[in-house]
Protein backbone atom coordinates (compact mmCIF):
# COMPACT_ATOMS: atom_id res chain seq x y z
CA UNK A 1 0.00 0.00 0.00
CA UNK A 2 1.49 3.39 -1.02
CA UNK A 3 2.39 6.50 1.36
CA UNK A 4 1.19 10.09 0.23
CA UNK A 5 1.78 13.28 1.92
CA UNK A 6 0.35 16.37 1.24
CA UNK A 7 2.19 19.52 1.48
CA UNK A 8 1.23 23.42 1.13
CA UNK A 9 -2.23 22.11 1.68
CA UNK A 10 -4.43 25.51 2.24
CA UNK A 11 -5.79 25.68 5.61
CA UNK A 12 -9.43 25.94 4.51
CA UNK A 13 -9.31 22.46 2.61
CA UNK A 14 -7.55 21.21 5.10
CA UNK A 15 -10.38 22.82 7.60
CA UNK A 16 -13.35 21.37 5.00
CA UNK A 17 -11.65 17.73 5.13
CA UNK A 18 -11.08 17.53 8.81
CA UNK A 19 -14.82 18.75 9.41
CA UNK A 20 -15.95 16.09 6.77
CA UNK A 21 -13.76 13.51 8.71
CA UNK A 22 -15.65 14.02 11.93
CA UNK A 23 -19.06 13.63 10.19
CA UNK A 24 -18.83 10.80 8.58
CA UNK A 25 -16.70 9.23 11.62
CA UNK A 26 -13.56 8.56 10.08
CA UNK A 27 -9.84 9.11 10.38
CA UNK A 28 -8.18 12.35 8.21
CA UNK A 29 -6.40 9.98 6.12
CA UNK A 30 -9.62 7.57 5.49
CA UNK A 31 -11.22 10.59 4.33
CA UNK A 32 -8.76 11.69 1.94
CA UNK A 33 -8.64 8.80 0.75
CA UNK A 34 -12.63 8.37 0.24
CA UNK A 35 -12.68 11.60 -1.36
CA UNK A 36 -9.82 10.86 -3.60
CA UNK A 37 -11.75 7.71 -4.84
CA UNK A 38 -14.40 9.72 -5.49
CA UNK A 39 -12.78 12.39 -7.91
CA UNK A 40 -11.03 9.41 -9.62
CA UNK A 41 -13.63 7.17 -10.09
CA UNK A 42 -13.52 5.45 -13.75
CA UNK A 43 -16.91 6.30 -15.50
CA UNK A 44 -16.51 3.52 -17.74
CA UNK A 45 -17.41 5.54 -21.00
CA UNK A 46 -15.09 5.55 -23.12
CA UNK A 47 -14.74 8.99 -25.05
CA UNK A 48 -15.42 7.10 -28.92
CA UNK A 49 -19.03 5.95 -27.07
CA UNK A 50 -19.15 10.01 -26.30
CA UNK A 51 -18.94 11.43 -29.30
CA UNK A 52 -20.57 8.49 -31.11
CA UNK A 53 -23.62 9.31 -29.09
CA UNK A 54 -23.46 12.73 -29.73
CA UNK A 55 -23.01 12.44 -34.04
CA UNK A 56 -26.70 10.77 -33.59
CA UNK A 57 -27.83 13.47 -31.65
CA UNK A 58 -26.47 15.93 -34.09
CA UNK A 59 -27.94 14.30 -36.60
CA UNK A 60 -31.46 13.56 -35.28
CA UNK A 61 -31.89 17.48 -34.34
CA UNK A 62 -30.37 18.82 -37.51
CA UNK A 63 -33.33 19.67 -38.86
CA UNK A 64 -33.66 22.04 -35.82
CA UNK A 65 -32.05 25.20 -36.20
CA UNK A 66 -32.47 27.28 -33.31
CA UNK A 67 -31.96 31.39 -34.07
CA UNK A 68 -30.68 34.10 -31.57
CA UNK A 69 -34.29 35.39 -31.42
CA UNK A 70 -35.66 32.23 -30.62
CA UNK A 71 -33.74 32.19 -27.69
CA UNK A 72 -34.19 35.24 -26.29
CA UNK A 73 -38.38 34.56 -26.83
CA UNK A 74 -37.69 31.08 -24.73
CA UNK A 75 -35.62 33.48 -22.21
CA UNK A 76 -38.11 36.05 -21.95
CA UNK A 77 -40.91 33.30 -21.13
CA UNK A 78 -39.13 31.87 -18.39
CA UNK A 79 -37.45 28.92 -19.68
CA UNK A 80 -33.90 27.88 -19.66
Amino acid sequence: MGTLTIKNMPEDLYMRLKQTAARHRRSLSTEAIECLEKGLHDTGIASTDILSEARKLRKKTAHHMLTDEMLCNAKKEGRP
